[in-house]
Order: structure tokens, then sequence, then C-alpha cells
């Protein structure tokens, strides 16, 4: 029995590790991609962009509740539509 819970720590210590570098990994590619450039930072047309992104994802909810809600599509052309 002390041999099985030795086995036991030991993968659960060894799966336990791997996961933490698999995560550490991975937050240290995010915060990579979080960090802006200071050439892009000072570019005056970030607000701009932003919130055109901000209002083409408004649209887009916008016209998927309608096309959900309007009875016009059936579920195939729902699909199609979902994977635009």
């Amino acid at each position: 029995m002390q041999t099985g819970y030795a086995i036991l720590t030991q993968g659960y210590g060894a799966v336990k590790d791997i996961s933490e570098g698999n995560f550490n990994l991975h937050s240290a590619f995010l915060n990579g991609l979080l960090a802006v450039s200071p050439g892009i930072r000072k570019y005056g047309r970030i607000a701009d962009i932003i919130a055109n992104q901000a209002s083409i994802v408004s649209e887009y909810k916008k016209s998927w509740r309608q096309a959900n809600a309007g009875g016009r599509f059936n579920a195939h052309e729902l699909a199609v539509i979902a994977t635009i």
C-alpha cells in the first residue's frame, strides 16, 4: 500500500509540474501578446479603430439576433451564416 501511495504521489507531482509548466508557458505567451509596442501606443487613431471594432461587433450581434428571431432562415442556413 505504501508503494502504491508513493507511485501515486510521484505521478501526481509529475502531472502537477507539467501542468504548471504549460500554464507558465501560455501565460508568458499571452502576456507578450498583451504588450503594445510604443509605436502603436502613440498612434493617434487607436481610439477610432477600437470604436469601429466595437461597432462592428455590436452590429454583428444585432444582425445575428434578427436572423435567429426572424423565422426567415432554416437551421441549415443559420449554420452557414454562423460560419461567416
